[in-house]
């Protein structure tokens, strides 16, 4: 499941990298806690995803 997240994340940091390009009002602040709240939620996603594929394997 890590192996299908990784382009994403790696897309994810490009953009956030050059956030002023694509949203040049945003205060740096906003888009740094945009940032971990994506992070932050791929994590909660994949945590989930793995919980519960080693619930399912007998």
């Amino acid at each position: 499941m890590l192996l299908l997240a990784i382009p994403g994340m790696i897309g994810e940091a490009a953009a956030l990298s050059s956030m002023a390009t694509f949203l040049p009002k945003l205060h740096a602040t906003s888009g740094g806690r945009y940032g971990a709240l994506l992070f932050a939620t791929y994590a909660v996603v994949l945590g989930v995803a793995e919980i519960v594929t080693l619930h399912a394997t007998p």
